[in-house]
């Protein structure tokens, strides 16, 4: 297709089962960022990212983050295939808009015990900032990190601007899947 380099990106994703972005260039950070913000914001598929950083197997940490939004939900079950074959399952929960984030890791627990898996740690942080689930993953060192997309301002502040470079240059030793 022809046009604007998002338009092109989003409506060959349509018809996609996942879309998967490599680390861009400086040169086309830039790019990258507006070609997540239209995939998340429309085509309704599963994003990877693999920052150059990346391990090129992952799953076998997997660290999920949840904030009880539909987007952390979409991006926990698209996750799903991965962590029937993780080693490790990690649960952070983050702040949501109807419950603390202690009951949202309670309530990814009992999510996966639905489908036969168990966490092997979990935390909790009374934020909903994206950096606290970057940080603690990289903590636990897993190489693939499920995260909504963005419900929220402070969330899809990630895929603009200066926001987005940090988080970019957060991620780059592990994996991201996200979905909206």
């Amino acid at each position: 297709g022809c046009g604007p380099i998002e338009h092109v990106v989003e409506d060959a994703c349509r018809l996609s089962d996942a879309v998967v972005f490599a680390s861009p260039s400086e040169r086309h950070r830039k790019d990258l960022r507006v070609c997540l913000d239209a995939v998340l914001g429309a085509a309704g598929v599963p994003v990877f990212y693999f920052p150059s950083g990346a391990s090129p197997k992952i799953g076998q940490h997997v660290s999920v983050a949840y904030d009880g939004s539909t987007a952390a939900a979409r991006s926990l079950k698209a996750a799903l295939p991965l962590l029937r074959k993780a080693g490790a399952i990690h649960i952070t929960g983050l702040r949501g808009v109807r419950k603390d984030p202690a009951q949202h890791v309670q309530d990814v627990r009992a999510y996966l015990a639905l489908h036969g898996l168990t966490a092997v740690s979990e935390t909790s942080f009374e934020t909903p900032a994206a950096q606290n689930a970057i940080e603690a993953a990289k903590d636990r060192g897993s190489d693939l990190l499920v995260i909504g997309g963005y419900r929220q301002k402070s969330m899809r502040e990630w895929f603009s601007g200066d926001a987005a470079d940090q988080f970019l240059d957060s991620a780059k030793s592990m994996a991201v899947l996200t979905a909206h």
